[in-house]
């Protein structure tokens, strides 16, 4: 039954993500497109972004597994990888499938850029969410050890 929640939260976790990453590559290409003069997006290439959405989430989840502890260093690594990643699949599909075709040759690169913000944000929200995890660990600990058990 342990293996099975795992499972659950992890595949939770990964729906979460990519929900959140189609949300901000809709709301991003809707951005640059309208910045540069364009007025709609295709119905398949919100399906395209659909798919970059659940594969940059997998990798982030896959990469980045929550309850696992890494060091600085190989976390610092497996960042990056992530984030370069994420970034550059951003700008192979928009480039590949025409996300901003007869747009600006800048759009697709503008839309990589704000995925790399985008994912950088979202480290910096799990190390926050880590941080109050430390915290409130930390705080029950002592409770603990003092006899304050619940």
């Amino acid at each position: 039954m342990k293996e099975f929640q795992k499972f659950y939260v992890w595949g939770m976790n990964a729906k979460f993500y990519m929900g959140i990453y189609f949300a901000a590559l809709v709301f991003l290409s809707g951005l640059v497109t309208a910045l540069s003069g364009g007025d709609s997006l295709k119905l398949i290439h919100l399906l395209q972004m659909l798919l970059l959405a659940m594969v940059v989430a997998l990798a982030q989840v896959l990469l980045l597994e929550g309850k696992r502890t890494y060091s600085k260093r190989e976390m610092g690594w497996r960042s990056a990888l992530w984030v370069a990643g994420a970034t550059g699949a951003t700008v192979i599909c928009a480039l590949a499938f025409g996300w901003m075709e007869g747009l600006g040759s800048w759009c697709p690169w503008l839309l990589g850029l704000f995925m790399a913000f985008g994912c950088c944000a979202m480290l910096l929200g799990l190390k926050f969410e880590r941080d109050a995890d430390t915290v409130h660990l930390e705080r029950e600990l002592e409770a603990y050890k003092k006899g304050d058990r619940k």
